[in-house]
């Protein structure tokens, strides 16, 4: 295993004895802006899915926004709000896979 990471940024890498590989970065950009990459690659199937995503915090609104996209195509968005002045979030999220035809959408309340 290898990680390294400062204030803003992280790195890490794990190789497994069964062939899998997983590799991660995050780079906090700005104060409400996060980006990170991610590969997983299991060598001895011949299988490898890599991932790009986001962060985006707007601590005045309440509302938090999280996406990714990977190299399956299947694409995520999830947003969250916070219902103040009750200890309650909603979450509503959705998830696309253009080569599967199939489209998911969800909505939840966190408690906390």
């Amino acid at each position: 295993d290898l990680r390294y990471s400062d204030s803003d940024y992280s790195l890490s890498g794990s190789l497994s004895n069964n062939g899998a590989l997983h590799a991660c970065y995050y780079q906090k950009c700005s104060q409400d802006l996060s980006v990170g990459a991610e590969l997983d690659t299991n060598i001895k199937m011949g299988e490898s899915r890599a991932t790009v995503g986001y962060k985006v915090d707007i601590p005045r609104a309440g509302l938090n926004f999280k996406g990714s996209v990977n190299s399956d195509w299947e694409v995520t968005a999830v947003l969250e709000k916070k219902l103040l002045p009750i200890p309650f979030s909603l979450s509503l999220c959705g998830v696309i896979n253009h080569p599967k035809n199939s489209f998911m959408m969800g909505a939840g309340l966190i408690v906390g």
